[in-house]
């Protein structure tokens, strides 16, 4: 092991070691006590704000009790006219639970005391995807809107605005596409999406998948494009461009696609669904939900009328995974089963390349970097082209580089790599 790598590994054992033995010392019987003040109803703001503080500093809370400490200590400081650093002790508390709904009609409470309407809006729009009946945060939202002034609305008209955001995905999409246009403006869309993004990392933080996927799927359902520029799953991108190729007309209205309730309910009356077997799978691949996902494309395996199809599905699903023997062995079946796709040839280069089998990768990159263009606005296949130089380069690195001109291949990788960034930010970008 090279001298900084295990420097370094040194040196996180070392942080490790100290985290672990200062939670050995702390004393959870001291943060509880305090927990029970922090939340109780007999003392004033001040004397709450210093036993919550005493709570979250003595350490020894899950994660629950610490959530609610910050927003016992928010409501404090709000009560004191103290407002961002109620906000504060808001966001922290939204951080830990995302559908804590009181906790973000406070912000939103409190965003308005800082003259913040826009952030309100947000907070009561977000608080009435959860809980459609909220009447506080309904008519938190009706106020706000009349307090922005936004084209001199009747009231009506605002509690219509506020009324939009009670519709599931599904409505919200037939509505979109009954009337040819969209009931919410770009800004309202994205903030949404935004929150639901922050909720997708919690949940699969956490490892509640099928929570992280319903987020996920209703994002997708709002905007797949803005999704698509708040939220990257790296490891996904490759299994998503082999099935939009060859599954496009899943693709064509990604706000109809399936939720994850959606799928369950179909599955629950057809268990060996491959359509709905490999659209479930595909979402817990998006959130990191990898043996979720294999369990389902291993059940479609049987049932899939393209088994080349499932099969390359599952080999990149694999790969994914990090499980590069397994991955080549689905792959390279599914090509034995006339299956030809770039991705394959990508995926199985990079998985050879993972397993030292330097010559093998080469052979599977050049074929990659032979049948993409150079010149493309596609960002896709410029990512893939570029990922295929630059994993061929250090596998010639590693042979020795026989040819003399893996350097060649770095600045192909470099220069391709640029391309595909200047075009996600283009398309990205924030008018």
């Amino acid at each position: 092991m090279p001298q900084s790598a295990m420097r370094q590994r040194f040196v996180l054992l070392a942080v490790v070691f100290s985290i672990g033995a200062f939670a050995v010392c702390a004393s959870p019987r001291g943060a509880l006590a305090d927990l029970e003040a922090c939340l109780g109803n007999t003392i004033g703001p001040q004397s709450r704000i210093e036993a919550c503080t005493q709570a979250i500093d003595d350490g020894g809370l899950d994660e629950s009790e610490l959530a609610a400490a910050y927003r016992a200590r928010g409501t404090a400081y709000d009560q004191r006219g103290e407002y961002l650093k109620a906000i504060t002790d808001f966001d922290r508390t939204l951080r830990l639970d995302p559908t804590d709904v009181d906790a973000r009609v406070a912000r939103a409470e409190a965003y308005i005391a800082v003259g913040s309407f826009e952030g309100a809006r947000r907070d009561y729009r977000r608080v009435l995807m959860l809980a459609p009946d909220h009447a506080d945060a309904r008519q938190g939202c009706i106020d706000v809107l009349l307090a922005m002034d936004l084209d001199n609305q009747t009231e009506q008209a605002l509690d219509h605005q506020c009324a939009i955001v009670t519709f599931d995905a599904l409505a919200y999409a037939q509505a979109m596409h009954a009337t040819g246009s969209e009931l919410l403006d770009v800004s309202e869309i994205e903030a949404a999406i935004q929150d639901l993004v922050w909720e997708i990392e919690t949940w699969r933080s956490r490892r509640d998948y099928d929570k992280a996927a319903n987020a996920y799927s209703l994002a997708r359902r709002l905007d797949a494009d803005i999704l698509a520029c708040l939220y990257t799953n790296y490891d996904a991108p490759l299994l998503d461009a082999y099935d939009r190729s060859v599954r496009p007309d899943a693709y064509v209205e990604d706000a109809a696609r399936p939720t994850l309730d959606e799928l369950n309910i179909i599955l629950d009356s057809h268990p060996l669904d491959p359509t709905a077997l490999r659209e479930r799978g595909l979402l817990y691949i998006q959130i990191s939900g990898f043996e979720r996902a294999i369990e389902d494309f291993d059940r479609a395996m049987d049932s899939d009328p393209h088994p080349e199809q499932a099969r390359a599905v599952r080999g990149l699903a694999w790969w994914v995974y990090y499980r590069y023997e397994l991955a080549l062995d689905d792959l390279g079946q599914a090509m034995s089963m006339g299956e030809e796709h770039v991705v394959l040839h990508l995926a199985r280069g990079l998985a050879l390349e993972q397993l030292r089998r330097f010559d093998e990768a080469v052979d599977e990159l050049n074929l990659v970097i032979a049948d993409l263009p150079d010149e493309t606005s596609d960002v896709d296949v410029l990512r893939m082209k570029s990922l295929a130089y630059s994993v061929r380069s250090i596998a010639k690195l590693k042979m020795g580089d026989p040819d003399g001109d893996w350097e060649q291949d770095f600045d192909q990788y470099w220069d391709l790599a640029g391309k595909s960034i200047s075009l996600a930010k283009a398309h990205c970008a924030v008018d």
